[in-house]
C-alpha cells in the first residue's frame, strides 16, 4: 500500500525524511498520520521514526521548520 506524500503534511516533511537518510539512516513515516491517510481522514501532524539514536541525529531544528 502506498500513501498519497503529495497531501500538504507529508509534503511538508519528505526534506526532513531526506536528510535523515542522506545522513545515513532508514526514516519512516508511522503513527495517525499514516493511519489517518489510510483511511481517508484529516491529517493533523506527522511523525518520522529513524533507525538513528537520538545523539546520531544532528538535524538543527531550525532546517526542519523550512
Amino acid at each position: 500500500m502506498r500513501l498519497d506524500l503529495t497531501q500538504p503534511d507529508f509534503k511538508a516533511a519528505i526534506p526532513i525524511l531526506k536528510k535523515i537518510e542522506a545522513a545515513g539512516y532508514e526514516a519512516y513515516f508511522v503513527g495517525g498520520s499514516v493511519r489517518d491517510a489510510i483511511l481517508g481522514l484529516p491529517i493533523h501532524d506527522v511523525d518520522i521514526a529513524s533507525s538513528a539514536y537520538p545523539a546520531e541525529q544532528r538535524i538543527p531544528a531550525s532546517s526542519m521548520a523550512q
